[in-house]
C-alpha cells in the first residue's frame, strides 16, 4: 500500500521514471484541476463526505 511516509523514504529516480514513461505508459491524474459549483440542501455535507474539513475551508455563502 502506498503512503507519504514511505514517499518521503524513497522517492524514486526520476530519469527512470521519465524514461519508463516515455517507453511503456504512463497515467497522469489531472483531476485537481477540476472545478465543481455545489448547491443546494446538503451540498456543504456532501463535499465534507468526500474529503473530511474541507466544507469548513472551501465554502462560501453566495
Amino acid at each position: 500500500m502506498w503512503s507519504l511516509d514511505k514517499w518521503r523514504e524513497n522517492p524514486g529516480n526520476p530519469i527512470v521514471e521519465v524514461t519508463q514513461c516515455r517507453q511503456q505508459a504512463a497515467l497522469f491524474d489531472f483531476s485537481f484541476m477540476s472545478r465543481a459549483r455545489l448547491s443546494g440542501v446538503g451540498a456543504q455535507q456532501l463535499v465534507n463526505n468526500f474529503v473530511p474539513g474541507m466544507s469548513v475551508i472551501c465554502w462560501k455563502t453566495l
